[in-house]
């Protein structure tokens, strides 16, 4: 079953927030400001790489 999703300000984005929540994905990766404004949508974050990897550094 895929997902279909529309929520982007730019149509041709929510496939990126379908495909993570039909593969189980909890984030999606991208410099798109479109994506990032979403912030998290059905169990899905979007965040920019740096962020990601900020998040992801070892304390």
């Amino acid at each position: 079953m895929s997902a279909e999703v529309t929520i982007s300000r730019d149509p041709s984005d929510d496939k990126f927030i379908a495909l993570a929540m039909d593969s189980g994905a909890g984030i999606v990766i991208s410099g798109d400001p479109d994506l990032q404004q979403l912030g998290m949508h059905r169990g899905v974050e979007t965040l920019s790489p740096a962020l990601f990897f900020e998040r992801d550094k070892p304390q």
